[in-house]
């Protein structure tokens, strides 16, 4: 299991270089009013629901070795989602889906997506349990 953990890593971090989606402030996202109070916080896992009707995506954290984290985000009008190097939709992203998530917690604790990145699965990547 380690093994995949280790190798999505690479893969966030290879995928993460010159794409903008990177802990440093990227051009188009400079003009972005983030509050101060906000931070900005990386995920990367797979999807384990998404709740359209609500606004919300679940995500359960790859780089937790003994109890994964699922993280709850809500989704707004502002979550930008790519595909590859082209824009998507917040229709495409499914359940088991892998993801490099951007987002921001604020002072109340809830945490939205600002950018979403669909990545193919790593090798030797678990499967989620079926539903």
């Amino acid at each position: 299991m380690a093994a995949w953990i280790t190798g999505f890593l690479l893969l966030f971090y290879a995928g993460c270089e010159g794409s903008g989606f990177s802990p440093g402030a990227s051009p188009d996202r400079m003009t972005r009013d983030t509050s101060s109070a906000s931070k900005v916080h990386y995920l990367s896992g797979q999807v384990v629901l998404v709740e359209r009707d609500a606004s919300l995506l679940r995500v359960q954290e790859a780089v937790e070795l003994h109890r994964p984290e699922v993280i709850t985000l809500r989704l707004t009008s502002a979550t930008v989602v790519l595909k590859g190097n082209h824009s998507g939709t917040i229709d495409q992203i499914q359940r088991g889906d892998y993801v490099l998530i951007r987002y921001l917690v604020e002072p109340d604790g809830t945490s939205s997506a600002d950018e979403i990145r669909l990545v193919s699965k790593p090798q030797n990547a678990p499967l989620l349990p079926e539903k």
